[in-house]
């Protein structure tokens, strides 16, 4: 009991010392705005595509072609994360999720669709990749689980959570130009992974 009452605290206090670093917290930011940018298209894409006339059996293969597509990132990720580093990872990850929102809030067209969903490779696996690396490269090793559940409970938990409850309000209101709200989430996240790459190239220090 003792052990684990000790290192509850230590948890607590990395978690403290990592939402006192402007980078820690730039990232998060960044990364919990690309992820979150995805809830239209979990929640309502099925919905709007089969309103739109598509078959199930097409709209089938539009899902299995983004699992198709983040395998391949990460089969090939080895090649080029490192070089590239995490916050280019993410700025060109939410550079290309803003073309995929827009290209989704545009067309039902089922080849723009194809040629859409191809995109997945960016906008999610892209950023999980970005996530990786940077958690693994400029987060200290004594506090890497300490990030993971920052991340997990405030980029994919909280701010996940709120986008899909303001992603049903909007679909409900305007259909498929919803994606454009996540379009500029997006941006937001690209400007911020911009500055975020001119600003800081060193590990967190405590």
């Amino acid at each position: 009991p003792d052990l684990e009452a000790s290192a509850a605290r230590r948890g607590r206090s990395q978690s403290r010392l990592l939402l006192q670093q402007p980078q820690f917290l730039l990232f998060l930011a960044a990364i919990a705005l690309v992820q979150s940018s995805h809830a239209v298209l979990y929640g309502f894409a099925t919905i709007h595509w089969r309103d739109a006339g598509i078959s199930e059996a097409a709209i089938g293969w539009l899902w299995a072609e983004g699992v198709i597509a983040e395998i391949a990132v990460f089969y090939t990720a080895a090649h080029f994360t490192r070089r590239l580093g995490p916050w280019r990872l993410l700025m060109i990850s939410s550079m290309i999720a803003s073309l995929r929102w827009a290209g989704l809030a545009s067309t039902t067209t089922l080849t723009h669709l194809i040629l859409l969903q191809w995109l997945h490779a960016f906008s999610f696996a892209l950023s999980h990749l970005a996530l990786v690396e940077f958690i693994t490269r400029r987060v200290p090793a004594s506090a890497t689980t300490s990030a993971q559940t920052l991340v997990d409970a405030l980029s994919l938990g909280l701010a996940f959570g709120g986008t899909m409850l303001l992603a049903g309000i909007l679909y409900t209101a305007y259909a498929g130009g919803a994606w454009y709200l996540m379009c500029a989430m997006t941006l937001i996240a690209l400007a911020l992974a911009f500055l975020g790459h001119r600003r800081f190239r060193a590990v967190i220090s405590f």
